[in-house]
């Protein structure tokens, strides 16, 4: 994954410099800083979004895996490293697009042995899949 920009601007060109610098020297933890070196920097903020091969391939593999093996209802609902193996996708990909929201469960997490377990429903992870790509 590529580094996201970073825009850097030194702070003694601004406005509030002065009011900076006031707050930090009464805070005390700065004393003996040089504050003219202060700097401010913001991270281009990056909109996360699923690879269109890996998008594709996870709707083949996940219709594929249901027709062959989803005879009860209950063959829907799988664990996150299930899913992963379904789509053929890697777990930390999948951990990701779940941390995005891109997916999401609807269903409750399961607690076993104090360990919460994710689980999700595969007609519903491919709507949403179906969805994303419709979008694109």
């Amino acid at each position: 994954m590529p580094r996201r920009k970073t825009k850097t601007i030194l702070l003694s060109e601004m406005e509030v410099f002065n009011t900076v610098v006031k707050e930090l020297e009464a805070s005390g933890d700065f004393d003996g800083f040089d504050f003219s070196t202060l700097t401010l920097s913001a991270k281009y903020c990056i909109t996360p979004a699923i690879r269109p091969e890996n998008l594709k391939k996870a709707i083949t593999n996940i219709e594929r895996h249901m027709a062959i093996n989803c005879k009860d209802n209950l063959d829907h609902i799988v664990g996150l490293s299930s899913l992963s193996k379904i789509t053929n996708i890697s777990r930390p990909t999948i951990t990701r697009w779940v941390c995005d929201g891109l997916i999401y469960s609807e269903l409750q997490n399961i607690k076993f042995a104090n360990e919460v377990t994710h689980i999700y429903d595969l007609t519903t992870i491919l709507e949403q899949l179906k969805t994303l790509a419709t979008k694109k």
